[in-house]
């Protein structure tokens, strides 16, 4: 019997970031997930406690972050060269090809898979949010080719090889997508898994009346053909499925026959990372910090309300009052006496005074308080993800000064070209499970577009912005926060006049529209003058003053004359502004 004791060894990545992996999770999916986040004050009952956490508010900006980013990958995203296995058309004709069944069904064999795109889209944005995914294109198993069998009315029930008729009936590949959490160990020689151990839920009943020992997680054993190190009894290669006790599961083992021997399982990389030397890692969460705020705020907010509840309970405390005044108070109370005459207490000392009133209102914190604590929150998380996404190489200094000159254009570049290399894996191990040769699965492949236009990235800031708006809370501070970073993302900010701008923008937060056509006149200006243009002419027929562009965005210390009324410049006229070719990114496995 094989050796079974190593499958619950855990790889040394796995020990250092299991924690953070399920914290990025639990922090992207929000609802329930989240709620033992809500911290209990020291001395606070559970009844209190459970309501605070049943009324808490989740405001996901890991998940607006990665819905973005990945957004933007999935409108790059081509249909894949399938090469052999066909062409995909619409999907009433999807079963007119190999291709066409996968890619409209890529997660399963039944009738309610995903569609590629869409399925990527989910696995980008989990990629991003715990720095990589695993994915395993899978094949069902030979009970499920029986029962296939059984239902068509296959002539040869026990055939080695399956008909075209049992594949398009669901004996197919499909991909797995598998969270970090779930794969405890593996080894990686020369850039080749050699060996994967990945704990799967056992279903503790196969069939009626058949029960399998133990249920929960089980172990699913894989090992590349030919490796020795785990023993001569897995030298085979292939796959071992084990219940929780470690038990060879009924039909629990096959080989890598239709794979040349390789693992069909490699890695999704969201952004790729290395980490530290004490800290090492394979990818880079881009959720953490946004998640840290959002826990934040969701604290900033229940601990405001659980003030104001306190506060409207209106009870009264007297202080500086004895037993027998406190009596006396008592007794008035309980006969329904409208007045209550509270009479002089004594203290210590042997003097009298007269006891003080005090409500719980007036223990109420000032808003002010909670609420700069709220906008300081939402104007952190903007930073980030605006900055993150917006920024260039070429934006201006305010936006270098502020650690995000390698920002846009390099990290879409490089999400893409990590998803993009996923993705060739992914038609490569798909060809071999359906059958075709090494040289015929080289075939496949799919290129990601790198144009990623700034200009469509400004239009989701403003859909997050109206979310903000639609939930019933404003920041007049966000608002403006997010004009200058797209007056800042389209490089039309200069920076000699920078403090003064955001200065007026202060005092005209609410002129959001002014603003807009203002921004859009300056970027035609910028780029009027970037040109050479000296054409005061042809400056005037456009609607441009040329001699305020000059003083604007060439260094002076001439004082600029005072703002005229904005000109509006058709879209037409606005040069478009897109990223740079990105840098090939190593593999990051």
């Amino acid at each position: 019997m094989p050796a079974t004791d190593f499958l619950d060894s855990k790889h040394s990545l796995y020990v250092a970031h299991e924690a953070a992996w399920k914290r990025e999770e639990r922090r992207l999916v929000g609802g329930d997930a989240i709620l033992p986040e809500v911290v209990q004050f020291a001395h606070e009952d559970s009844t209190s406690y459970a309501a605070r956490q049943a009324w808490a508010r989740w405001m996901g900006f890991g998940r607006l972050h990665t819905a973005i980013l990945s957004g933007h990958i999935r409108r790059q995203l081509p249909i894949p060269n399938y090469g052999k296995l066909g062409e995909v058309r619409g999907r009433a004709e999807s079963s007119d090809s190999l291709a066409g069944l996968f890619h409209y069904n890529c997660d399963g064999v039944g009738s309610d898979g995903q569609q590629l795109d869409a399925w990527l889209d989910g696995v980008e944005q989990r990629a991003l949010a715990t720095g990589y995914r695993w994915l395993m294109m899978e094949m069902p198993t030979r009970g499920t080719l029986r029962s296939i069998r059984r239902r068509i009315g296959s002539r040869d029930p026990d055939a080695e090889q399956a008909t075209d008729e049992e594949v398009r009936a669901g004996f197919r590949p499909f991909v797995v997508e598998y969270s970090p959490v779930s794969v405890t160990n593996w080894r990686i020689i020369d850039g080749v898994l050699v060996w994967a151990i990945i704990r799967v839920a056992v279903d503790p009943v196969m069939d009626v009346g058949t029960a399998v020992a133990g249920a929960g997680l089980g172990y699913y054993l894989l090992v590349r053909e030919g490796y020795t190190g785990l023993g001569d009894e897995y030298q085979e290669g292939g796959w071992w499925k084990y219940d929780p006790t470690k038990t060879l599961l009924p039909d629990g083992h096959g080989t890598w026959a239709d794979t040349g021997g390789d693992i069909p399982l490699w890695l999704h990389i969201g952004e790729p990372g290395r980490g530290t030397v004490e800290r090492p890692s394979i990818g880079t969460s881009s959720t953490m910090e946004l998640g840290q705020i959002s826990a934040d705020l969701m604290n900033a907010i229940s601990e405001q309300r659980f003030n104001l509840r306190q506060a409207a309970k209106s009870i009264n405390y007297w202080t500086g009052t004895d037993k027998i005044v406190d009596d006396a108070m008592k007794v008035q109370l309980g006969d329904g006496s409208m007045s209550v005459a509270i009479g002089f207490a004594r203290a210590p000392d042997g003097t009298y005074h007269v006891p003080t009133l005090v409500n719980s209102s007036s223990f109420a914190l000032d808003a002010d308080a909670y609420q700069g604590v709220i906008e300081s929150a939402v104007r952190e998380a903007r930073e980030i993800m605006v900055r993150q996404i917006t920024s260039e190489p070429g934006s201006s200094g305010v936006s270098k000064e502020a650690g995000f000159a390698e920002a846009t254009s390099p990290l879409l570049a490089r999400i893409a070209a990590t998803a993009e290399q996923s993705l060739n894996t992914l038609l490569y191990f798909l060809a071999r499970r359906f059958g075709l040769s090494f040289a015929d699965a080289m075939e496949l492949s799919i290129t990601i577009g790198r144009d990623f236009s700034l200009r469509d990235v400004q239009a989701d800031i403003d859909t997050m912005l109206g979310l903000l708006e639609k939930s019933g809370q404003r920041s007049p501070t966000w608002e403006r926060a997010l004009l200058i970073a797209k007056g800042e993302a389209l490089d039309v900010l200069p920076e000699e006049d920078f403090d003064r701008i955001t200065a007026e923008l202060a005092d005209r937060g609410d002129d959001k529209a002014a603003l807009e056509r203002s921004l859009l006149q300056a970027q035609v200006v910028k780029a009027w003058i970037e040109a050479g243009a000296t054409d005061a002419g042809a400056a005037e027929e456009a609607g441009l003053d040329l001699e305020r562009a000059r003083r604007l965005f060439t260094a002076t210390t001439e004082e600029p004359e005072p703002a005229a009324d904005p000109v509006v410049v058709p879209a037409a006229e606005v040069p478009a502004t897109t990223v740079e070719e990105p840098v090939p990114v190593e593999e990051a496995a």
